[in-house]
């Protein structure tokens, strides 16, 4: 009788795992820290349900969420999708949010973001309050610019820069918004040129024309917009105006470089650098005190 104890306990243990609701496999499980999952390049969010509509199902082996995440990626209109572990894959053209924070628990399923929306998502946990750079190009992530005189560009696999880069090297371009369905959009024009203006949208990643992002870099370390380099003096976002004007190269927008071509000009009074590496030399300025000299987001000056 004593024997039968063991087997008996074993029997009731494996009618209980076999009752139990469908899971993640163990191996699954130890991959998704704070139920994050990832796998196959894909995330996947355990024991969370978008809802939403428009729902049609797609069959997946195994309860492989990751062929559920895979099959919403190439599919148009879904926008999501859910894995309830008994094999049935939901995809989604409407989720209950774009969050998944907001999405309802639910110890039965696995849900996830189409993967153009993925790249949203890895791409947030990389870019300290939403400010990320990547090959010397900075992004606003969720911020629309909007704007007009609109125009697109290919980019690869949903690559942000890629479509900084092309705002670089095209002269129209004032500033720049990728679309987490890989359509880059170029701007002549935009609602702000602070990004913190911008408009919030949950989808998409804007930024401004490379030149202007020296301006944004440089305001990082200049305090209360006073920068220095090389031994000169720049007041950021200000422009002295005045008269006699004339212009110097530099290289990459480097404003010490205007300093210090107005140095060496007889004529010079004092300088400004536009943010599309035009240097301003002049022989008057609208004041010789930078405290009143008028605000422009796009410039530097100084004497």
């Amino acid at each position: 009788m004593m024997r039968a104890v063991p087997l008996l306990l074993c029997t009731f243990s494996a009618r209980v795992a076999a009752q139990a609701p469908g899971h993640l496999r163990g191996a699954n499980v130890r991959d998704c820290p704070n139920d994050v999952c990832t796998d196959h390049g894909y995330t996947g969010y355990d024991h969370k349900n978008s809802d939403g509509g428009d729902q049609w199902t797609v069959p997946v082996d195994n309860n492989d969420w990751w062929q559920c995440a895979e099959a919403c990626s190439h599919s148009v209109a879904c926008q999501g999708w859910t894995l309830v572990y008994n094999g049935q894959c939901y995809l989604k053209e409407t989720l209950s949010s774009e969050d998944p924070n907001q999405w309802r628990h639910d110890q039965n399923v696995i849900s996830g973001l189409r993967k153009a929306s993925l790249q949203l998502q890895v791409q947030s946990e990389s870019c300290p309050n939403d400010v990320c750079t990547d090959h010397g190009y900075t992004g606003y992530d969720h911020r629309n610019s909007d704007g007009g005189d609109q125009w697109t560009v290919p980019v690869d696999n949903n690559e942000w820069w890629q479509c900084a880069d092309a705002c670089s090297h095209s002269v129209g371009c004032s500033g720049w918004t990728l679309v987490y369905n890989g359509a880059c959009y170029l701007k002549g024009t935009l609602s702000s040129e602070d990004p913190n203006q911008w408009r919030h949208d949950q989808n998409v990643i804007s930024g401004l024309r490379k030149a202007a992002l020296q301006l944004q870099v440089q305001s990082e370390s200049c305090p209360n917009d006073v920068c220095t380099d090389h031994g000169f003096t720049g007041y950021d976002h200000r422009n002295s105006d005045g008269g006699d004007q004339w212009t110097v190269p530099v290289d990459n927008n480097e404003w010490w470089q205007c300093a210090d071509a107005c140095s060496h000009s007889a004529g010079c009074n004092g300088w400004t650098l536009v943010y599309n590496g035009a240097c301003y030399l002049k022989g008057t300025l609208s004041s010789e005190d930078p405290n009143q000299w008028r605000h422009d987001q796009n410039v530097i000056s100084g004497f």
